[in-house]
């Protein structure tokens, strides 16, 4: 499968007076093909937003990153990446009640997207905007699209948003967390409209998320996420059902329906490191069971073991 999206050695750093303070991202590569859904796991700050936010060239004041992110053979991290952002790349953000400005309404933010990349009539910004309310399910869109966010629910407020990041049909969707603030079946209802869209426009899609389950349910491959790498990488299937790293085998263990009802929820020692500066060896050597000493002096490369599915750990066995 072609790449869509190519992620090289993609480091992140934050930089006051001059002086790195920390480096959150240390060197990801990732690829997205044409049509693909990849799911990024992991822990609040492994880096997984700051990834998706470098591919939007969307980072924070502060926040410097060098090598490589091609999107379509744009580079995202140029000068003019944002002149591609809606029309190649796009977001939904976690919380759709802080991602909408309170004091418009929801058509006039839809129509700000619409005017930057469009050369629309007013009658046809109109015709643009309600199609889209009405494929993303909202049962009266033409209300909707009169109403300020704080007159419609959560999830009601994120297929808005759905729709406004797909107004100008981009070839990548990034998800960032899109069902955190909804209850269950309201996220499983967004997550089968995400379905349903990527089927009928054949974007591609990176979901960020702590959810496996997700994963699981809607991701061709996924990529786990440790202290700025990837550490595990691989169709969904092969990853979920026979990890290799240790990490990986902890984010699995901790699911509720992977252990004895009568036992204790398995949990993972200790924080991701909060400051990345100066590490050595393996990063999550300080929590990992399995951890020689060789662990803390090599910092190992993500290496193929089986079938597209790699891995960053020294003790894996490997044909």
């Amino acid at each position: 499968m072609s790449a869509l999206l190519s992620v090289k050695d993609l480091r992140i750093d934050f930089v006051d007076r001059g002086r790195v303070t920390n480096t959150p991202v240390r060197g990801i590569d990732l690829e997205v093909g044409h049509g693909e859904i990849i799911g990024v796991v992991g822990e609040s700050g492994c880096g997984k937003t700051l990834t998706g936010l470098a591919v939007l060239g969307l980072l924070p004041g502060g926040a410097t990153a060098t090598g490589s992110v091609l999107l379509d053979g744009g580079d995202q991290l140029a000068p003019n990446a944002a002149n591609r952002r809606g029309e190649d790349v796009s977001i939904v953000f976690q919380n759709p009640g802080t991602a909408f400005n309170p004091v418009f309404t929801i058509g006039a933010q839809l129509r700000n997207v619409v005017r930057r990349h469009r050369d629309f009539t007013k009658r046809e910004e109109d015709a643009h905007i309600l199609n889209y309310l009405t494929l993303v399910q909202l049962p009266d869109p033409a209300r909707a699209a009169a109403s300020y966010p704080h007159e419609l629910s959560g999830g009601m407020l994120q297929r808005a948003m759905i729709a406004m990041a797909l107004l100008c049909e981009p070839k990548l969707l990034i998800l960032d967390e899109p069902t955190t603030a909804l209850d269950v079946t309201v996220a499983k209802q967004i997550l089968e409209l995400v379905l349903d869209l990527q089927r009928q426009f054949g974007f591609s899609v990176l979901l960020i998320t702590h959810n496996l389950g997700i994963v699981h349910d809607i991701c061709d491959r996924v990529a786990v996420l440790y202290a700025g790498r990837v550490i595990e990488l691989g169709e969904t299937a092969e990853v979920l059902k026979s990890p290799k790293h240790p990490y990986t085998q902890g984010l699995l263990d901790a699911l509720p329906g992977n252990r004895d009802p009568n036992m204790p929820l398995a949990a993972i020692r200790g924080t991701v490191p909060s400051n990345l500066l100066g590490i050595t060896g393996c990063a999550f050597a300080d929590r990992c069971p399995l951890v020689i000493d060789e662990c803390r002096r090599i910092d190992p490369a993500l290496l193929e073991s089986t079938n597209g599915h790699a891995d960053a750990c020294i003790r894996t066995v490997r044909a």
